[in-house]
């Protein structure tokens, strides 16, 4: 949910997996079929409310680590993932 309660949104969901995947947002841009522009503005917009939610300033950067520092254990991505992404 987001902080007016509401459910987020398939694209702030995806968003949020394909981070997490270790996906960049040109990769989410192609899957979704959204340009990467609106990827990044959607981006921005949920990194704020996030950071809003939590009280730490949450980026596409840190999610991971703020999300393991809080005893949520997460699979790393994959050395090809690695590879391929720019975190």
């Amino acid at each position: 949910m987001d902080k007016t309660g509401h459910p987020l949104t398939d694209i702030e969901t995806r968003i949020l997996t394909g981070v997490l995947q270790g996906e960049n947002y040109s990769q989410m841009a192609a899957a979704t079929h959204r340009s990467l522009g609106y990827i990044k503005t959607v981006g921005s917009s949920l990194w704020k409310q996030l950071s809003e939610i939590t009280g730490h300033p949450l980026r596409k950067s840190n999610l991971r680590s703020y999300l393991e520092y809080q005893g949520l254990g997460l699979a790393r991505p994959t050395a090809d993932q690695r590879r391929s992404e720019r975190w």
